[in-house]
């Protein structure tokens, strides 16, 4: 059965022991919308504009929601500072993260909060990512 949560593909990868299968796991699953989720939750320099817990919100209950994250995920820069959205009105911003919330599987659901509240996966670093995916998190700068 393929795995097509983002969620279970991230958590696969975080709780596999090995490097460099987590590596290849990632380059396997090489996908926009992994790149687009990862890039907001680990990029220091992407600031949310979202309220950081989780919203009040109604979780999909259709079975076509589980591929949805990968469609939508173009809406993810809408959430954060210095993407070019940062002039929309934060009553509109929030309710189509709400919209977002609601239209995908619940697990990606729980995935895009954390996202924008910067909660990483333990397991999942800016090496092992950068790794998989070259230059997709910048170096911290000092």
């Amino acid at each position: 059965m393929a795995i097509t949560c983002i969620s279970e593909i991230l958590r696969t990868a975080s709780s596999m022991k090995d490097k460099k299968k987590k590596i290849e796991f990632l380059q396997k699953n090489n996908q926009k919308a992994i790149k687009t989720v990862l890039k907001a939750m680990y990029d220091p320099g992407l600031e949310s504009l979202l309220p950081e817990g989780e919203p009040s919100y109604n979780p999909a209950e259709d079975a076509e929601a589980e591929g949805i994250l990968y469609k939508q995920s173009k809406q993810i820069p809408y959430f954060f500072k210095g993407t070019g959205h940062d002039a929309m009105k934060q009553v509109y911003r929030e309710n189509i993260f709400i919209r977002l919330l609601e239209s995908v599987d619940p697990k990606d659901a729980k995935l895009l909060i954390a996202m924008k509240d910067k909660k990483q996966y333990s397991g999942l670093t800016i090496e092992i990512l950068n790794s998989a995916y070259p230059n997709l998190i910048p170096e911290k700068s000092n």
